[in-house]
């Protein structure tokens, strides 16, 4: 065998070589429902900080009473505000 007729078998196999290893790698995919995979991420509920407005998931508040807030700087001086009221 000549080496241009070696050449051209080496080409012509790993091009046969890449066409099956595309065609596995995108069957492979279309077996995975992205729908599906969303379904399986936990949702939280968000709250709103009383102070100023932004919404935090529910586990990450801090809370006074019935209150929601976002931080424990905003807890406090919402509680500082109450007591200069008073």
């Amino acid at each position: 065998m000549g080496l241009i007729k070696l050449v051209i078998l080496a080409a012509l196999i790993y091009v046969i070589w890449r066409v099956v290893k595309g065609v596995s790698a995108n069957h492979a995919a279309r077996g995975r429902d992205p729908r599906r995979s969303s379904r399986t991420i936990d949702s939280e509920r968000m709250v709103k900080c009383h102070l100023c407005g932004v919404h935090v998931p529910e586990t990450e508040a801090f809370r006074h009473q019935s209150l929601d807030f976002c931080s424990r700087e905003h807890r406090r001086e919402y509680l500082e505000h109450q007591e200069s009221d008073d």
